[in-house]
């Protein structure tokens, strides 16, 4: 074998490894989602300030677990103005929406336990959280509050 035709054919393995690993690659690349199936990520809850057994407000309905986690999406921009399930693997669903005109998430949804019924419906207008419960779990929202900064206040009727 001549000089010539042993650096060929160490040329033609070499190629054909590099095609292996390319073709491995693109395997790589097809599994990853596409971008409109990447969903945000939860922002951390936006902490309260303490205040005082003077000073606090009296709560008509204590905050509920999932309280924090809605308040902090105020004020956060909603991709395609929606965003369905923005807690997954949480033992609620929480849908996001910003309506048209809107510059940021101006609504909210929650169903606590995940039936298929929405229990709760957020609205953020300035600094004013309103909130109405449907307290029998049927989507008929009968209570009204607003957030006091540590939990609800009923609303007048």
């Amino acid at each position: 074998m001549t000089l010539r035709n042993f650096l060929l054919m160490i040329a033609a393995v070499g190629l054909m490894a590099c095609g292996k690993k390319h073709d491995e690659d693109a395997k790589i690349v097809e599994k990853v989602p596409p971008p409109s199936d990447i969903r945000p990520a939860v922002p951390p809850p936006t902490p309260m300030p303490p205040l005082d057994a003077a000073s606090q407000p009296v709560s008509d309905l204590a905050a509920r677990p999932y309280d924090a986690d809605v308040i902090a999406w105020r004020g956060k921009k909603a991709p395609k103005r929606k965003i369905k399930d923005a807690a997954p693997g949480a033992s609620y669903k929480l849908d996001l929406y910003q309506d048209a005109g809107e510059l940021t998430i101006d609504r909210a949804k929650v169903d606590a336990n995940r039936n298929g019924k929405w229990d709760d419906k957020y609205t953020f207008a300035g600094d004013t959280i309103t909130l109405e419960h449907a307290p029998a779990d049927d989507e008929h929202y009968t209570e009204k509050y607003h957030w006091n900064g540590n939990g609800w206040t009923r609303a007048a009727p």
